[in-house]
């Protein structure tokens, strides 16, 4: 792809994209040869925004969505474009404080799918959750390695469900609950082999068929239902 055609796929042609353009921020670039890197699209498009500081970014997942989150909370993105970010930190269920506490937490009870819902449904049923407010959800390797397939892929479909979940407002309009934009984050791949502690009982389901099972499903569905 050339850089024009890149730049115009990114930045305002929505028959590009097949959708609206207006969430881009992808980080593609290079590096030049005195070792700096240089954006295909440059910072001065994204201060130039229409957007002027409306809703928020939701960053909703594991240890690599909270890295994600690092790395965008001192860019234009957050504070610029959208009018703030956040986070909720998961694994199965969210990681409450102090998450060194939680992480070890063993109570070895059957997986509480409501529970799941209920946590992703207080982030996107904010008030400050509006239509101009994105959450990126991933529901990934965790999930991949605690929950059979079957009640992995039940979960995936009610989450969806969820999201289009409507009401009635005040003029008798039917509308959805959540009207901002879902975006949904892919399962991170992973080869067991590479473990420090590779012959460890726990990581014995992160096996990357099963990733790449559990990931061909979610992505499915998700594209079927339009997000």
């Amino acid at each position: 792809m050339r850089r024009d055609e890149f730049l115009s796929y990114g930045l305002g042609h929505s028959s590009y994209c097949g959708t609206n353009c207006k969430f881009l921020s992808d980080g593609f670039g290079l590096w030049d040869y005195n070792g700096t890197w240089v954006p295909h699209a440059p910072a001065r498009f994204f201060k130039n925004s229409p957007r002027k500081k409306q809703g928020l970014l939701w960053i909703y997942g594991d240890s690599l969505a909270l890295r994600f989150y690092d790395s965008l909370y001192y860019t234009p993105i957050c504070g610029e474009i959208f009018k703030a970010c956040n986070l909720t930190y998961s694994w199965v269920y969210n990681m409450l404080e102090p998450v060194e506490i939680e992480k070890y937490k063993r109570n070895y009870r059957d997986f509480d799918p409501s529970r799941v819902l209920q946590e992703i449904k207080d982030v996107i049923y904010l008030p400050e959750m509006d239509e101009h407010s994105v959450i990126i959800l991933n529901c990934g390797l965790h999930y991949v390695s605690s929950l059979t397939f079957a009640m992995y892929r039940k979960l995936i479909d009610d989450i969806i469900n969820m999201f289009k979940e409507t009401w009635e407002n005040e003029d008798g309009v039917v509308e959805l609950k959540f009207k901002g934009k879902l975006i949904w984050k892919t399962t991170t791949a992973i080869h067991r082999e590479r473990f420090l502690y590779h012959n460890h009982p726990s990581p014995r389901f992160l096996t990357l068929q099963r990733i790449q099972l559990y990931n061909a499903y979610s992505t499915w569905a998700m594209c079927n239902a339009g997000v």
